[in-house]
């Protein structure tokens, strides 16, 4: 007997500037999962170093549990979950961003959460 098990949602990185304002929930500065480690020239990082700190940094408030990004975390998958797909927005993609450590992050934040509701899953093709 074949059983169809839940693929996780499709989450993707759309650029803010180039054609998605309006399109996705934007997680760039000044929202609860921002970068806060500026690039040159208006900050000290390059974007691989901004990138990297931002990864860290996030690591810990999620190990630390501050509320208010884990809380937004849940929001948006429970987004993801329930409509299948996310869109969310940044200022750099298709560069490299802080919105794909949120990505893979959501990613997993999501099957455990369906884990954990005892829906058994398969990665998306």
């Amino acid at each position: 007997m074949l059983v169809n098990l839940p693929v996780l949602p499709t989450i993707t990185v759309v650029n803010k500037h180039h054609g998605a304002a309006g399109v996705g929930h934007y997680v760039g500065r000044g929202s609860p999962l921002g970068n806060p480690f500026i690039m040159i020239p208006h900050g000290e990082f390059s974007r691989e170093e901004a990138i990297r700190h931002h990864s860290n940094w996030f690591s810990q408030q999620v190990e630390q549990g501050n509320v208010q990004i884990i809380s937004e975390l849940r929001r948006l998958a429970k987004i993801a979950i329930n409509d299948g797909e996310l869109k969310i927005q940044c200022f750099c993609t298709p560069k490299s961003c802080h919105a794909t450590t949120i990505k893979n992050l959501l990613l997993e934040l999501i099957e455990f959460m369906l884990t954990e509701a005892g829906v058994p899953m398969l990665e998306a093709a």
